[in-house]
């Protein structure tokens, strides 16, 4: 049974779409194996779309981790990114055999293309992604980039910001400070944990170390 290949490489193409067009950008497309022939090969798109589901639902609780190589776990982690961008794209996937000549096959190819995408505009509001999703997805980012400067936030805050803005493009502002006043509290709070877990942490190494040194002497 043959994966789709899906690299780091992929990934860093995807969260350049996300970053430039918002999240909303996958209500208004499907994703076309153009290889169909051989990145499916013995397994029909069904059961592919299954197993999927099945990854996304097994990855979204807690899982015991288990010893796998570097290379396994980089592949699963791969894996598991394109499961669930399937899942956000509402497993709208098609396979073609794009180096197939007969001529029924590839008029049935563009048939199921123009039924999905006929399928999409209907179900969608606004039909279509407009310009103006675009320009408002672009600059609700610059006002937030502008004042995360005017505030000082660090690059990490920033970041989170583009992560927001890129997965809920008609998030309000309102609704975005909370997530990112959320994000500053989480983050704060993780460091003085670990700020008192190492304080501890050097408590407990001076001690041993101090009754070391008794027993030592005695």
């Amino acid at each position: 049974m043959a994966d789709p290949r899906f690299t780091a490489e992929d990934k860093n193409v995807l969260d350049l779409i996300e970053k430039t067009f918002g999240g909303g950008f996958k209500n208004y497309c499907l994703l076309v194996y153009s290889h169909g022939d051989s990145a499916l090969r013995d397994i029909d798109l069904d059961t592919y779309r299954k197993k999927q589901m099945e990854i996304v639902q097994a990855t979204s609780g807690r899982i015991t981790p288990q010893k796998v190589s570097k290379e396994q776990g980089r592949h699963a982690q791969n894996q598991k990114i394109l499961s669930n961008f399937l899942g956000e794209l509402s497993w709208k996937i098609i396979a073609v055999d794009n180096s197939t000549s007969v001529p029924l096959e590839k008029a049935h190819y563009r048939k199921q293309i123009v039924a999905m995408v006929d399928k999409m505009v209907t179900s969608n509001s606004p039909e279509i992604y407009t310009n103006d999703m675009f320009v408002k997805a672009q600059q609700q980012r610059e006002d937030m980039r502008q004042k995360g400067l005017r505030k000082g936030w660090h690059p990490s805050v920033m970041s989170i910001v583009e992560e927001l803005l890129a997965a809920n493009p008609s998030i309000s502002q309102e609704q975005l400070q909370v997530e990112v006043s959320q994000y500053v509290q989480r983050e704060h709070v993780k460091k003085s944990m670990e700020l008192k877990r190492k304080k501890e942490e050097l408590k407990k190494h001076e001690l041993l170390k101090k009754n070391a040194c008794r027993n030592k002497c005695v």
